[in-house]
């Protein structure tokens, strides 16, 4: 075997090696150049500054003591007619998920760039919001593709607005944009909620889009395919729609949402708006009653033959003076408790726990001494023999058994 073949050789058998033991790289750390900057940054929030970029971490943005690298990359991050200026930045360690979005500047870019949700996403002007290290750079303008013209959006999350209630409605202006992603993140900024809002998955599923209230397009996905919380197929320039928390249930306390719209090829951020919910938001009364905001507290107003208990109607069978085959609602029925018909009197069926039936002992018995035909008054007519007095209507018995 000569020399170049046995050179060859070892370089195959060396290469071989350092696949099996090199280990495993996240997403854009394979390429990760130098080092540029290193800080530990923790809940209290922090600065990091590096190769021209500054990325400023709000308080609640982590939840711990962590290491922030800045290094430079060879991505090209270029995309659409957005083109990338100067090298990228890969923020470590990547895919690190921000509870609240970290500010990323460059100093006179016309446009950032930056990977979230699985989109290459374009901020306009010198500065984006990033709720995940990933790898970021400065860009050229480019071609807006689309644009929220409803609700008005805030270009920061310390400028989201008054809240929006219940139900948020969106219009989109799309340009060249058959297929939109759409990512609605919600952001707990006062760090209130214990739970997961964006949900427990990969996706962000806090929000949903109301299917029935889209016009100018279909749903074609949501937040169980992929990262995004839904997918529009547009079919007109102009797509409207309502959207509802999903996964993130009841909002008593505002949280912000950072709102990012696109294709494949390009995404845009949006904006920010504030959400919360009212006090009756999802509370049905049991089905049998309506709630009513009182003084930003959730009333039960129940239907008749119900009453409330919190925020749950509850069955209350009234029986009383009514007859049956006579009067409304007689058996009185309700819920998953009724009354019953008992010697033609509406009577409350017992309860399956106690045997009571909600009514007073004079109202149950239905053979008291007045009125049983057998009083008292006649027993003394038939024992006392002589009087005429005690025959009347009551005794039944009088003087037939006196004389």
């Amino acid at each position: 075997m000569n020399l170049r073949m046995r050179s060859k050789m070892a370089l195959a058998a060396a290469a071989v090696a350092v696949a099996v033991t090199a280990p495993a790289c996240k997403r854009g750390e394979e390429d990760a150049n130098e080092l540029l900057v290193r800080q530990t940054i923790g809940p209290a929030g922090g600065e990091i500054s590096g190769g021209g970029m500054t990325l400023t971490f709000p308080p609640n943005a982590l939840t711990t003591e962590t290491d922030i690298e800045i290094r430079s990359s060879r991505v090209d991050l270029s995309a659409a007619d957005y083109a990338m200026e100067g090298t990228a930045r890969t923020l470590l360690p990547t895919d690190l998920s921000l509870a609240v979005p970290a500010q990323l500047t460059f100093d006179g870019a016309a446009s950032v760039l930056f990977q979230q949700d699985g989109l290459t996403v374009a901020a306009q002007g010198d500065t984006g919001y990033i709720n995940e290290l990933s790898v970021v750079s400065a860009a050229s303008a480019g071609t807006v593709r689309v644009a929220s013209t409803m609700p008005t959006l805030g270009a920061t999350p310390q400028s989201a607005g008054a809240a929006v209630r219940d139900l948020a409605h969106f219009r989109f202006e799309v340009n060249d944009t058959p297929e939109m992603e759409i990512s609605m993140t919600i952001y707990d900024v006062d760090n209130v909620y214990e739970t997961a809002l964006n949900g427990s998955g990969t996706g962000d599923c806090g929000f949903s889009i109301i299917g029935a209230s889209l016009l100018g397009g279909s749903v074609a996905g949501g937040c169980t395919e992929g990262f995004v919380s839904a997918t529009i197929r547009a079919s007109s320039q102009v797509v409207e729609f309502d959207v509802e928390p999903f996964l993130a249930g009841k909002l008593e306390t505002p949280v912000v949402v950072g709102v990012v719209a696109g294709g494949s090829a390009i995404a845009h951020q949006l904006g920010f708006f504030s959400f919360d919910t009212s006090p009756c938001f999802n509370e049905t009364c049991s089905g049998a009653g309506v709630c009513v905001d009182t003084s930003g507290a959730a009333v039960c107003d129940c239907n008749d033959g119900f009453a409330a208990n919190g925020l749950d109607c509850e069955c209350v069978p009234d029986c009383a003076g009514r007859v049956c085959g006579q009067s409304p609602n007689c058996p009185a029925s309700c819920g998953d408790c009724d009354g019953s018909c008992d010697d033609g009197q509406c009577t409350p069926n017992p309860d399956p726990d106690t045997g009571d039936t909600g009514m007073g002992s004079d109202d149950t018995g239905g053979m008291d001494s007045s009125d049983s035909g057998m009083g008292s008054s006649g027993a003394g007519e038939s024992s006392g023999g002589g009087s005429t007095s005690g025959g009347g209507s009551t005794g039944g018995m009088g003087s037939s058994t006196g004389g």
